[in-house]
């Protein structure tokens, strides 16, 4: 994804004429089905790795989003706003990812709805 940012940014006024702003949100479409489960891990043993509370039954989702940490030499290279930001949301700007994994039967539910956090 950073390299077609990259890619875009110097050849916006071909692809993006009449763009007023572009979010770019990775998705993975996906035939397995998608668990999620409240479970709070700060009752797990750390030694053990063994649960140790009161286990919520786990969730079949349609679709989840993972999120990951990304190195700086792999991000791409246009600033980002970072007007009035905390340290936290510096850190969450610049080095966290979101890749939306979406079951294929949840596809219409997926794109049918706002996105939260953008």
């Amino acid at each position: 994804m950073n390299g077609l940012v990259d890619f875009l940014a110097r050849d916006a006024a071909t692809f993006l004429q009449d763009a007023e702003g572009v979010i770019f949100l990775p998705v993975v479409v996906t035939t397995a089905e998608l668990w999620t489960s409240a479970i709070d891990l700060s009752q797990t043993d750390l030694a053990s790795g063994v649960f140790t509370g009161d286990a919520p039954q786990p969730v079949v989702m349609p679709w989840l989003f993972l999120q990951y940490n990304q190195s700086p030499s792999l991000k791409h290279s246009l600033p980002a706003d970072e007007s009035g930001v905390s340290l936290e949301d510096f850190q969450w700007i610049h080095f966290t990812r979101s890749v939306a994994i979406v079951n294929a039967s949840g596809v219409d539910d997926f794109f049918g709805r706002e996105v939260p956090f953008l």
